[in-house]
């Protein structure tokens, strides 16, 4: 397995985004601003703090934000989809999808892991840690980003409920 990619998508990306929300906004804008280059920067500085020559380049990552709403739910909440470069293997990513509401205070972190063959599994990383696994994603972007809609969404709704 790729153990600098597998760090970036499952330890750094979150660790940034959960950690202080200054650390967050750095994140947010630079993912929303420099993009494709942010990432591969990131990425870069990953491989060679361990001697490796990064095997990504700016144009294998693309970022796309938009602002979403599920009908009738909680107000609109930002998403960033980034699309990956092809995963060597298992628990790593196609597509990354970042959900955070206006506030910032309540990100998530859903990933799109390769598993077993050519399938792909729908999964979300907590601030803890903690690792969820939704079961087979959806094959199409489309229907991944709704189905990553409607999860963040009950989380908004379950984190307003405790409030």
């Amino acid at each position: 397995m790729n153990e600098e990619r597998f760090y970036m998508e499952q330890e750094y990306i979150p660790a940034m985004l959960f950690g202080d929300k200054e650390k967050r906004k750095a994140l947010l804008s630079g993912l929303q601003n420099k993009a494709n280059g942010f990432l591969a920067y990131l990425y870069n500085a990953i491989y060679k703090q361990n001697g490796w020559q990064c095997p990504y380049r700016d144009d294998q990552f693309n970022v796309k934000f938009c602002l979403a709403a599920v009908e009738g739910c909680a107000p609109a909440f930002g998403v960033l989809t980034i699309d990956m470069p092809e995963p060597e293997g298992m628990m790593l990513a196609s597509r990354v999808f970042i959900c955070a509401d206006a506030s910032m205070d309540n990100p998530c972190y859903f990933l799109v892991e390769k598993s077993v063959g050519s399938s792909c599994a729908l999964c979300r990383k907590d601030g803890d840690g903690t690792h969820f696994n939704y079961g087979p994603a959806p094959e199409s972007e489309e229907e991944q980003f709704q189905k990553v809609c409607d999860i963040y969404d009950d989380y908004l709704k379950r984190r307003a409920k405790k409030n």
